[in-house]
């Protein structure tokens, strides 16, 4: 390798070897195990889609998970005519989860239920079919989630198109039927105008998003100012931010947090009594790796559960450092936007005070995937820095299940290296890297396992001996693909309308309500409706940055760092994709699962940025700056309610 991280030679069956496996292992893998725990896994709680009709489900207000508890059955009836019917039809239909199906008062032998309930059942209907009306009632049983029913032949008397009803007379909902609420923005008497400049932009944005993925690499720009300029600017921002973080970290109460503040508080209390790491059975938050809850048990005694709240502020401040670390020796101008975007990144300050592993998790990570680019990225990496990543990757899988993914895309970075160049050296380091992971984090996982039978254990999980205090809900197509809602309504629904939107919404504001958004004035509320406008333009140049890496990897796949940073966050969304599938509840619909991933998208930023005439990275400097006055505002007014 040169001094660059760049493999000098790369044997075309080499590259033909990452190009498959990119393909794989970044895309259809992933993608087609998604795909069949949506489609086939029964304990995934989705309703998949069909052509021929729509699934109709029990009343509930919001589309994505709030469903009334206690009601596990209901009757889906529809009274049609003996003559629409073919003697020979038979009824197809899908049952969330079983069901009982009635014609005319008489239950009809459908053979035993299937065990998977996302398999269509089929039976006889149209020799049993009167003359003149037939009423067809469908009982459907499921505890907690709702019920739902799709019933897609005979066509007379599909879901979705036919007069179905509830047997008590109560309207029955779609599952495709998003929320309406619009929010003080869209309340806002000028807003008839203001909509169609609101759309303009986002056109904008989406074209700026396009030159910046497909326009020629433009070099970084000259820096004609003092020292003393080059280094007030990052220090000024890193100042602001701190004095953000710090200051809603003081203002804000402790128990005022919607990350299950008390769950958190009794790991800290038990930790500072007992130093040992607990069993997910002991505790709500239990389950999570040990190893924020011993720094704050260490620092608790010397301001209580302030100084608690304080190290996440100190986290959400170490992560805009490492954002600016992890680029500044690429572009240092660029650097200066990367750290706009990371020390004001509003998902990153909503966390600040709060007192949740959440912000130090994402710094630990965050900070190690930084070490492990800049190891990669400055020439072959030996069994020493190989072992010395592995004890911090060890660490960072000692603060949350998230660091799995840093430890896999940073071996398949190495991976890389091994396959360009297979030599003792380059095998040490791989075994020194993950025998080091093993060594530090291994008991932990491994005492899981011969525990619960799963390393990854969750209170989620009815083997934790907990039951989770949600009802379980469900997810669609659209609750999962659609996208728009966040610039039409209000801020606070949008985790309850999609996940990209509520995904949207919680990294670029307050959507979730941990400072603000509850109880706040309108004008602060319309304040963050108008920063998800302003947020378009970084998001399309951050998705277009990661495409220049995946493409440059394409070309010539000669640097093992920028595998490590289009792995990492892509195996984060996949990974968080599926655990929203798997549990469908609207608290699995929030960005701060990301917020490790802040310096690779820092990253993805910076490359994006390159691709940008000098105009459209002022445009991109003005919205990042929007929004970070946006996100001092709201944030800062939010802590004095």
């Amino acid at each position: 390798m040169t001094s660059d991280g760049t493999i000098t030679q790369v044997p075309p069956a080499t590259r033909r070897l990452v190009r498959i496996a990119m393909i794989v292992g970044l895309l259809v893998a992933p993608a087609l195990f998604i795909l069949w725990k949506a489609l086939a896994d029964p304990a995934v709680n989705f309703l998949a889609p069909s052509l021929a009709a729509d699934w109709i489900v029990e009343p509930f207000e919001w589309n994505m998970d709030v469903v009334p508890w206690g009601e596990d059955t209901s009757t889906f009836v529809l009274a049609f005519e003996g003559d629409d019917v073919a003697p020979q039809a038979r009824l197809e239909l899908k049952a969330f989860r079983n069901a009982v199906v009635r014609l005319n008062g008489v239950a009809l032998q459908a053979g035993d239920s299937p065990e998977n309930w996302k398999r269509t059942r089929s039976m006889p209907l149209g020799e049993f079919v009167e003359p003149g009306t037939n009423t067809l009632a469908i009982d459907v049983a499921n505890a907690g989630a709702g019920p739902g029913l799709l019933v897609t032949e005979p066509e007379a008397l599909r879901t979705g198109v036919g007069a179905w009803a509830m047997a008590d007379g109560r309207p029955h909902g779609w599952a495709s039927r998003p929320p309406h609420r619009p929010g003080p923005l869209q309340r806002w008497a000028g807003w008839p105008v203001a909509k169609y400049f609101g759309a303009a932009w986002l056109l904008f944005a989406v074209v700026l998003g396009a030159i910046a993925a497909f326009g020629r690499e433009r070099p970084p720009e000259p820096l004609r100012v003092p020292k003393w300029v080059r280094a007030a600017v990052p220090s000024i921002l890193l100042a602001g931010c701190a004095v953000l973080a710090i200051s809603n970290a003081v203002r804000m109460p402790a128990w005022y947090s919607i990350l299950d503040y008390t769950g958190h508080a009794e790991y800290v209390a038990m930790m500072a009594a007992e130093w040992r790491a607990p069993l997910a059975e002991e505790g709500w938050q239990m389950y999570h790796p040990p190893l924020y809850y011993v720094v704050a048990a260490v620092v608790s005694p010397v301001g209580g559960e302030k100084a608690v709240q304080l190290l996440s502020a100190l986290s959400a401040v170490a992560i805009g450092v490492f954002a600016w670390l992890g680029v500044r020796r690429d572009d240092e101008r660029g650097s200066w936007t990367v750290l706009l975007f990371a020390a004001f990144l509003p998902m990153s300050l909503t966390l600040s005070p709060t007192l949740s592993n959440e912000l130090f998790a994402g710094a630990v990570i965050g900070g190690v995937l930084v070490l492990s680019a800049a190891f990669l990225s400055r020439g072959d990496i030996g069994p020493r820095k190989a072992a010395l990543l592995g004890v911090c990757a060890g660490l960072a899988m000692l603060t949350k299940f998230t660091a799995l993914m840093l430890v896999v895309s940073t071996a398949a970075a190495i991976a890389l290296c091994l396959a360009s160049n297979a030599n003792r050296r380059t095998l040490a380091a791989g075994a020194a890297y993950l025998g080091a992971v093993a060594v530090v984090a291994g008991w932990y996982y491994a005492r899981n396992a011969l525990t619960y039978g799963d390393p990854f254990i969750g209170n989620w999980d009815l083997r934790s001996g907990l039951a989770y205090e949600q009802s379980p809900g469900f997810r669609t197509m659209r609750s999962l693909l659609s996208f728009g809602s966040v610039f039409r309504e209000d801020p606070a629904i949008q985790p309850f309308v999609s996940f990209l939107d509520g995904q949207y919404a919680t990294m670029w504001g307050d959507a979730w309500g941990n400072l603000h958004i509850a109880n706040t004035p309108d004008h602060l509320r319309a304040l963050t409706g108008a920063a998800y406008f302003a947020a378009a333009v970084p998001t399309t140049v951050i998705l277009a940055g990661g495409a220049r890496i995946a493409r440059g990897l394409w070309r010539d796949p000669s640097r093992p760092a920028d595998v490590l940073w289009l792995a990492f966050p892509v195996w984060v969304v996949e990974a968080v994709t599926l655990f929203a599938l798997e549990l469908p509840y609207s608290s699995t619909v929030k960005a701060f699962f990301f917020v490790s991933a802040v310096p690779a998208l820092g990253v993805w930023l910076l490359r994006g940025r390159a691709g940008l005439p000098v105009w459209g990275r002022r445009v991109l400097d003005v919205s990042l700056v929007a929004l970070a006055l946006a996100s001092a505002v709201c944030l800062r007014a939010g802590t004095a309610l």
